[in-house]
């Protein structure tokens, strides 16, 4: 008599497979296949990367960031910051924030396709990224997205990472996508010395600066003649005795590299001399093509 398919016998021939077979559950904690491709962009070529855009940045929405397309850069791409995920800037230590930075570390290592980075907090306060980003030589702009509301060491390790990229390009300093609280930026050195020199793009509106920091910032962009598009705040187009402006605008009636400029203000601003002081020096400027002004002119009475 034929023994049954089922019986304890045949089943005992052929047991179900352990937990411990090729059908076991993927670690969760190992970064994924699809980020073990090496960067594919050449000359001629764009890196692949973004066909896997999604699942990437499923991964990278635990700390508030994502990888598009960077429109400062034919074929790049960007580490960007998504706005509306509320994510970013309080680091909780949980294994999917840590996935989440793998990751970002890996893109920073292994992929030359990225351009572009955007930093909240948690990137700025991981030294791992931090020395990612001093080992890069791909990334051609950097954006700082807010800081401590004092003084931290963690934030001015962050920006001497940034100032030690010696092929960067562009460096933006920006409060308007961070959480109230982080809505502070300082500078913690000085810019367009050492690796910084090469700087063509530098918006630092959003920074805090003493009269004599802004006076070497300005210093600093007279001598190096490399910054071509410029964005500032008060603290700087002010900048001269009583706060005439005409330290800055010496800088403007000089400048034979710079293009575009944009000036800003907060809305209580009401210097009238400093605004006529540049309007003076706006007129005498050499090499600019574009001027954009953020500022209440009724406020100053013009």
């Amino acid at each position: 008599m034929e023994e049954l398919a089922d019986s304890p016998k045949s089943m005992k021939e052929n047991p179900t497979p352990s937990p411990t077979s090729t059908e076991a559950k993927e670690d969760p904690h190992r970064i994924p296949e699809y980020l073990n491709t090496a960067c594919t962009k050449s000359d001629d070529a764009c890196c692949q990367l973004l066909r896997y855009r999604r699942p990437i940045n499923e991964k990278l929405l635990n700390i508030g960031l994502e990888i598009c397309e960077d429109e400062t850069c034919d074929d790049g791409i960007r580490i960007a910051i998504v706005q509306a995920s509320g994510r970013g800037y309080e680091f909780t230590n949980n294994d999917d924030e840590k996935s989440a930075l793998d990751v970002v570390q890996f893109l920073l290592t292994e992929h030359e396709c990225i351009t572009t980075v955007e930093m909240n907090r948690i990137m700025m306060h991981c030294e791992s990224l931090l020395k990612a980003l001093r080992l890069n030589r791909a990334v051609e702009t950097v954006v700082i997205s807010g800081m401590e509301a004092t003084r931290s060491a963690k934030d001015e390790a962050a920006f001497k990472a940034v100032k030690s990229m010696s092929q960067l390009k562009r460096l933006i300093l920006d409060t308007s996508r961070c959480p109230s609280g982080y809505a502070n930026m300082r500078l913690y050195g000085q810019l367009l010395r050492g690796a910084t020199r090469r700087l063509t793009t530098l918006d630092v509106a959003a920074a805090e600066m003493s009269p004599k920091q802004a006076k070497r910032l300005i210093g600093a962009l007279t001598r190096r003649k490399t910054v071509e598009h410029l964005v500032v705040g008060e603290n700087v187009f002010t900048n001269g005795k009583q706060g005439s402006g005409r330290c800055f605008a010496n800088y403007l009636v000089n400048a034979d590299t710079l293009r575009t400029l944009k000036l800003t203000s907060k809305p209580n601003f009401t210097n009238e001399q400093a605004v006529r002081t540049l309007v003076s020096a706006l007129c005498q400027a050499k090499t600019l093509v574009e001027v954009k002004a953020d500022l209440d002119l009724k406020m100053v009475g013009l």
